[in-house]
């Protein structure tokens, strides 16, 4: 097979592509006499190429997972000593199971099942023959913007029919690892609305008043980073990587908020009989909470980044 790809869509849950599939098998009832005929080889196109399929035993392979065909070109040829080989140059839709848990570190894989289900295993089986291996693969110059192409695999499987019996899939798989540096600017404003109130809060001789509303401001701007992560990225899980961090800067400012109406608060230093108690408080306060709210992201990015394998 040759492969070529155009778009990836994450949302839909679909890919486009083009695929050259070539398909051959022996059929001894298809051997003729080449004296006779005048040719060992019969070539069929188009219209001629499907017509004579169906007068001819096929494996009848499908690809499982395609969704919609834009174009589909078949050609077909039998040698005299009843060898048939089929190809079709395909451009289509085919579902995928995008698993965005490890984004923007994550490995998606887009695949092509090649069904034979009319068949049992012990019927047919797949196999690929070394020149065959050689030719098959994506072609040069293939790219898809956003992501690195890592390798192409081929596989042998079997699938569980609704009769409880098995048939033989081959499965064709394209590994891509996205480009991390593109979506990590994403973050940002993430970060840089906490520097303005945790200033403000930790390292200013400010009012209630003033830290309070340097909190209620980034407040809003977290509800409205949020909501426009999740227009840019409407595909992304519950449990991936940027709603945590979403959640942990809102936990960060409901933290800080507490912190501004105790210890932070002048008034709290005086209810204090110890008035050295309050003082050495700020002073840590003033480098654990951001170095530990900045240490835990860097911890959970890192091990994202780790985590970046599909299943």
């Amino acid at each position: 097979s040759d492969l070529n790809i155009h778009t990836l869509n994450e949302k839909s849950g679909d890919f486009q592509a083009d695929i050259d599939l070539t398909l051959s098998w022996k059929n001894p009832d298809m051997a003729f006499d080449s004296r006779t005929v005048g040719t060992t080889t019969l070539n069929f196109d188009s219209e001629e190429a499907e017509e004579q399929l169906s007068r001819i035993w096929t494996p009848q392979i499908k690809i499982a997972n395609l969704q919609r065909i834009v174009s589909s070109t078949p050609t077909l040829s039998i040698s005299n000593s009843g060898d048939v080989v089929f190809t079709r140059r395909i451009s289509a839709m085919f579902q995928m199971k995008p698993n965005l848990k490890a984004f923007p570190f994550d490995t998606q894989h887009l695949e092509f099942y090649l069904d034979a289900s009319k068949y049992s295993t012990g019927e047919i089986k797949f196999y690929q023959r070394q020149q065959e291996i050689n030719r098959s693969g994506l072609r040069q110059g293939v790219e898809l913007i956003g992501w690195d192409v890592t390798e192409v695999d081929y596989n042998n499987a079997v699938v569980r029919s609704p009769d409880g019996g098995f048939y033989p899939r081959f499965e064709i798989k394209i590994f891509l690892k996205r480009d991390t540096q593109m979506h990590l600017f994403s973050f940002a404003p993430l970060l840089m609305l906490m520097l303005a109130p945790t200033l403000v809060s930790l390292y200013s001789p400010n009012r209630l008043e003033a830290r309070l509303k340097a909190w209620g401001a980034s407040l809003l701007a977290l509800i409205a980073s949020s909501f426009a992560l999740h227009q840019k990225y409407p595909a992304l899980q519950a449990d991936s990587i940027l709603p945590e961090i979403i959640n942990t800067v809102l936990v960060y400012q409901l933290l800080m908020i507490v912190l501004c109406f105790t210890v932070l608060e002048p008034s709290f230093e005086e209810k204090r009989k110890n008035t050295f108690v309050v003082p050495e408080m700020l002073r840590q306060l003033r480098f654990a909470v951001p170095v530990g709210f900045l240490g835990y992201l860097a911890f959970r990015l890192l091990l994202a980044s780790t985590q970046n394998t599909v299943t």
